[in-house]
């Protein structure tokens, strides 16, 4: 019989399942028109690893699968030093590669990191180490100093590597400052909901998965304009989008409620 971790991850992994296969779905029907119609532009190994911004997703439930496996196995004493070694070994061959004269896969190296974050929270709610350890202001200073840290990192990376501070995606102080707003949102609790607290959990989902087709709509129609390429068509662009993004999705949760239950998958 199952046991209550077991049922809970598998329960997570079923449940991401139907959203990834529609965001990709639709997904797919957009970059074949963006495409020509050209399947061999669509169709790749790619697109069920790094397929675009559902990367995050498709790395999220390969994680989920695999901590699945683990507990299966009864493998729980592994999780950790499991966790800290993917960790490392992300650090290696992705921000510090070029420092260290390696050519590697940085895809691979994102997609793997789902994991052991995955590992950190289900160990943190089996000990409650976070709560009993962490205090609201080493959650703040934890914050702090992984910003710190990662810029010191990033201008260090720069000067020895010469690789652009924009395209760092993974540091070591990344793992502090997430660390740190982990434990912020352990510690601090609402009474009662907000506005902004009933959006979020009811559009986030919605908006990370089909903002990029709003971005195309909206970067496409804006190029046609004379403006697109003065500095307020460039700051435009971005509020044009977060707006036409929530009303579209609030207007589809409202008026087409079927609709918009299909494209989170449910």
């Amino acid at each position: 019989m199952p046991s209550k971790e077991d049922a809970a991850v598998m329960k997570s992994l079923l449940n991401l399942l139907p959203i990834a296969l529609v965001a990709n779905l639709i997904f797919i029907l957009f970059e074949t028109s963006q495409a020509g119609g050209d399947l061999s532009k669509v169709f790749s190994v790619r697109l069920f690893t790094m397929s675009g911004h559902l990367w995050f997703l498709n790395a999220l439930i390969g994680a989920y699968l695999m901590l699945w496996l683990l507990l299966e196995r009864k493998a729980d004493a592994w999780l950790l030093p499991l966790a800290h070694a993917i960790v490392a070994f992300s650090l290696i061959t992705n921000a510090y590669s070029l420092l260290l004269g390696l050519k590697t896969e940085k895809a691979f190296a994102m997609m793997i990191l789902s994991l052991p974050f995955l590992i950190y929270g289900y160990k943190a709610s089996q000990t409650d180490f976070v709560t009993k350890h962490i205090s609201v202001w080493g959650a703040v200073l934890l914050i702090i100093g992984g910003l710190f840290l990662q810029t010191a990192e990033i201008l260090f990376l720069y000067k020895h590597s010469g690789y652009s501070p924009h395209n760092q995606e993974f540091l070591l102080g990344s793992l502090f400052y997430a660390g740190g707003i982990f434990a912020l949102a352990l510690k601090l609790s609402m009474p009662h909901d907000t506005v902004f607290s009933e959006y979020g959990r009811k559009y986030s989902l919605t908006i990370y998965l089909y903002h990029p087709l709003i971005v195309a709509a909206v970067s496409y129609a804006m190029s046609q304009l004379p403006a697109a390429s003065l500095p307020v068509g460039l700051w435009l662009n971005p509020v044009l989008c977060v707006a036409l993004t929530l009303l579209i999705i609030r207007a589809l949760s409202v008026k087409a409620p079927r609709v918009f239950r299909f494209l989170n998958g449910i």
